[in-house]
């Protein structure tokens, strides 16, 4: 039998209403404690006052609701006081919670776990129930509400069905050793495992571009010093996030803001200015310029110009910027020149002093993360670091199983592993160990 627990459920702190939640089987009882002596209606919201346990006190007229097994969030009864959001009564809800011998205070999650371990929800949608709360933008809202709706698990439950029945007919296979085995048959099972190693391998792809919708869009602007970036960051921000300044090299470590784009959470970068220094601190801040250029979903180079070189021609640009069009007459050769080095490039022209070509930048931005992230969203996907370690281990397995030399039992040991991992991502193995790293970045009343 489940404990009985309890939870505030909303952020602790001034507000309209403060939710706390109980349950497990002694929930009902809870309730009479706090005064509440009447029948509790299922599913019914009635007004009650709320008392302390030795019936001196009043706390709080509150909005109850009673939900009974198994026909709740989690599977158990729950019984919800919904409280005005007074600090003062939400401590005093909970002192008088905290008195009561048969019940204790929720450890982060556990209200979702106890809807995993009865078969309510699989980890993907305990994961995803995790992602929309943590959602800042519609897009992260509705790739969350995809994998709460169980369209990752059902996907990995389809390819686990298929190895399942790959793994049947090895095994049945293995009851007649005598017999050599057919080509046949051993091309059907290798196609219908070539069949589903494709499509991993297609949601792993992806599935990284969701885990970037999700973290948000990681736009980092680089380029060398003096170009305009940090002047373009503070323009795109419209805030003073980066000190500008006349004199190179001012920029010292990686600056950024997050930010909403088309419902599409992003990460903007401003980085050093990247030159020959001798100074160790720049030194350290152009290191850190270039590793953020290389971890970067999308970078966008600022160019002066009035400058002559136009390096780091070996770095995939999406966009390219020449800035200072307010101190230079502007020449079509030097856009041409430009498009000619950066061929797989959009290239602009801007003065971040007056606003000019900030609107074309920010369109151009918002296609490029469209065309690259879209179907990200409306696809089913593993966005979570852990799904996507399973899934590569799944297809490791599945690789291994391609090459094999035909041994039976090596055979059949490869679709087991595979298995094995997709079944970890949904939950449907023993899976114990992983329980507690899931459910503990969820907040407490959850």
């Amino acid at each position: 039998m489940i404990d009985t627990i309890f939870a505030l459920s909303t952020v602790y702190g001034k507000s309209g209403i403060a939710i706390i939640r109980v349950c497990g089987p002694k929930a009902s009882n809870v309730a009479r404690l706090l005064g509440i002596k009447r029948e509790l209606p299922v599913r019914q919201a009635f007004i009650h006052q709320i008392r302390t346990i030795d019936d001196t006190e009043f706390l709080d007229n509150a909005m109850v609701l009673f939900f009974k097994k198994p026909n709740s969030f989690n599977g158990e009864d729950i019984l919800e006081l919904h409280l005005h959001g007074s600090i003062a009564v939400i401590d005093g809800v909970l002192d008088e919670l905290s008195k009561i011998s048969y019940i204790r205070l929720a450890e982060p999650g556990e209200f979702a776990k106890i809807a995993f371990l009865n078969e309510i929800i699989d980890l993907t949608e305990a994961e995803g129930m995790a992602d929309l709360i943590d959602a800042e933008t519609s897009m992260q809202r509705a790739a969350a509400l995809k994998q709460m709706a169980g369209e990752a698990g059902n996907l990995c439950k389809r390819w686990r069905e298929g190895l399942v029945k790959i793994l049947s007919n090895l095994e049945a296979l293995i009851d007649f050793p005598e017999e050599d085995l057919p080509t046949s048959l051993l091309l059907k099972i290798n196609e219908d495992v070539g069949r589903i190693l494709e499509d991993m391998d297609r949601n792993l792809s992806i599935s990284k571009l969701a885990s970037s919708v999700a973290a948000g869009i990681r736009v980092v602007i680089s380029g060398p010093p003096n170009a305009g970036k940090s002047s373009l960051m503070n323009l795109i921000a419209k805030s003073d996030v980066s000190i500008v300044s006349d004199i190179a090299g001012t920029t010292r470590d990686v600056v950024s803001i997050r930010m909403n784009l088309d419902g599409f959470l992003v990460n903007l970068y401003d980085t050093a200015g990247i030159r020959d220094s001798e100074d160790l601190i720049e030194k350290e801040g152009i290191k850190r310029a270039k590793l953020a250029i290389q971890d970067a979903d999308i970078n966008i180079l600022v160019l002066d110009i009035c400058g002559n070189d136009v390096p780091y021609v070996d770095i995939p640009y999406e966009i390219v910027v020449l800035n200072k069009l307010d101190i230079a007459p502007f020449k079509t050769q030097q856009l041409d020149i430009l498009a000619e080095k950066f061929t797989d490039s959009i290239v602009l022209t801007t003065s971040v002093k007056n606003a000019h070509g900030l609107d074309d930048l920010l369109t151009s931005l918002i296609k490029i993360i469209r065309d690259k992230y879209q179907l990200a969203v409306h696809q089913p996907s593993l966005s979570r670091l852990r799904q996507r370690e399973k899934l590569r281990e799944c297809i490791s397995y599945l690789r291994d199983f391609m090459v094999s030399d035909g041994c039976l039992d090596i055979l059949c040991e490869n679709i087991r592993n595979a298995c094995r991992s997709i079944g970890a991502i949904t939950g449907n193995i023993d899976i114990e160990e992983i329980l507690d790293e899931i459910f503990s970045n969820f907040c407490i009343g959850k």
